[in-house]
This record gives structure tokens, C-alpha cells and sequence, in this order.
């Protein structure tokens, strides 16, 4: 098989998640945790910048802070967002994502994904916690789901079985997918 060489930037995001606090009609308050590895040339008193900006439809923000450390949380706020809902209760709304980290005005690490605003929560409905329904974006939904198991003892054979997996998922009406 062909062969490249590709000169890699050592630095990336160890983690990188953005979550859901709240929302309400008007804005979403949202939050992104970062972590960046230890290869990543972070010295404290280095004036960072982190930047989260993302669009879904029209639907869009873009949020600029200051940082001190390698790692932290950072809260923004989504006006007018569009929620992520399961199969069944609405579209699945999914926000394009880009958070950087700059540095002297200069991206050294940036990462884009998609992300959905929504907040998932386990209501039990009596003491012994035998009751119980999942409340997404404050609704109560009911959940039609399938066990995941992987496809093939054999790694290699997954990918070419994964597509007629999804579709037979679709077909199946499931909103819930538990993974093993």
C-alpha cells in the first residue's frame, strides 16, 4: 500500500466536550470543558484565548474568552436555539462546532464536531426507584431501544456491515441504542 510521511502538530485537546445547562425558548446556556495535552506548548502567564462558535441553520454563536490554564470550563450562551430531539419527538438538531485555542493570535489547536442541545434526565416516580421514564428537554419520552453488540468477532469485517446495520436500526423504529 502507498506510504506518506505527515508532519503532525503535537498539540490536541486530551478532552473536549460542550454540554447543556438550561434553555428556554429564547437562549441556551451552554458549557465547554477543554483539557489540552501535556505536548501542547502551554505556559502559564501566556495570554490564551479559547473561541466556540457554531451555526445550525440560522442559528448561530460565537463566544470569546480569555483562559489561565490548560484545562477549564467555560459557559456561553445559544440565543434562539434549536433543540436536539430523539427519533419520534422532533429533529435531531445538530450544531456545527469549532472551539480553538489561540495564542498570541494565532490558532495552535482547533477541533470541530457536531453537538446537540438537550438535556437527558432519569425521573423516578416512587421511592424504591422501580418507576421510571427519561425526561428529555423536559418532556417525558418513551423509549423504544435495541442492544448494540459489535457486528463481527473480526474488526476488519465491521465496516463493510455497519451501513445495512444502520438501516435495519432506522427500520426498527428505535430512539435508544444501548452500546456494549
Amino acid at each position: 500500500r502507498d506510504v506518506i510521511i505527515e508532519e503532525v502538530n503535537p498539540a490536541e485537546f486530551s478532552q473536549l466536550y460542550v454540554g447543556t445547562v438550561k434553555f428556554d425558548d429564547t437562549v441556551a446556556n451552554c458549557y465547554v470543558f477543554y483539557d489540552v495535552n501535556k505536548d501542547t506548548p502551554y505556559y502559564p502567564g501566556d495570554e490564551w484565548i479559547i473561541e466556540i462558535s457554531g451555526a445550525c441553520e440560522d442559528s448561530k454563536f460565537n463566544h470569546v474568552k480569555k483562559v489561565q490554564y490548560g484545562a477549564g470550563s467555560v459557559e456561553f450562551e445559544v440565543p434562539n436555539p434549536k433543540l436536539w430531539w430523539p427519533k419520534g419527538y422532533g429533529e435531531p438538531n445538530l450544531y456545527a462546532v469549532t472551539v480553538s485555542l489561540i495564542k498570541d493570535g494565532e490558532t495552535v489547536l482547533e477541533k470541530s464536531f457536531n453537538f446537540g442541545i438537550r438535556t437527558v434526565k432519569l425521573s423516578y416516580s416512587d421511592s424504591e426507584k422501580m418507576d421510571f421514564t427519561f425526561v428529555v428537554n423536559n418532556e417525558r419520552v418513551f423509549l423504544r431501544g435495541v442492544n448494540w453488540i459489535p457486528l463481527s468477532i473480526y474488526a476488519s469485517e465491521n465496516k463493510k456491515r455497519l451501513l445495512k446495520s444502520f438501516e435495519l436500526l432506522n427500520e426498527s423504529n428505535s430512539n435508544a441504542v444501548r452500546c456494549w
